[in-house]
């Protein structure tokens, strides 16, 4: 018996028009859906702000839900959003002055092609921080 072997495919670029350029792809429908914190302020003093940045698949709408003793904060800054072309997302907001110490979940739901990741993230909240 005989065995043939494929050598690999690989895809190469049609041009390169300048090395500096960035390419945005289009991915497949059959990507699945990601999401992964790529950054978090955290610990976080009450009265302070806080922000956390998610990487997901480009042009995913994502949602995120803070929480404080299973009760979801209201604040202005937490609304739905699109990762822009890269899949980055990113939110700020005002952790309330009445927020007790405590490990809080940070979640964040991203929707791409009608498949869902999520990310949970633990927001330390507390009175002192630690010694920078």
């Amino acid at each position: 018996m005989s065995q043939t072997e494929t050598a690999p495919v690989i895809a190469k670029p049609t041009s390169i028009v300048n090395k500096n350029t960035v390419t945005h792809v289009t991915l497949a429908n059959n990507v699945p859906a990601n999401a992964s914190v790529q950054s978090l302020t955290s610990p976080v003093r009450p009265g302070d702000n806080a922000s956390i940045s998610v990487k997901g698949n480009p042009g995913s709408t994502c949602t995120i839900k803070v929480e404080y003793n299973k009760v979801s904060s209201t604040d202005s800054g937490l609304i739905a959003k699109k990762t822009d072309e890269f899949g980055v997302i990113t939110w700020s907001w005002f952790v309330e002055a009445t927020v007790p110490e405590g490990k809080w979940p940070v979640t964040i739901n991203c929707e791409y092609n009608k498949k869902t990741a999520v990310v949970i993230a633990n927001l330390v909240v507390t009175k002192t921080l630690p010694q920078e």
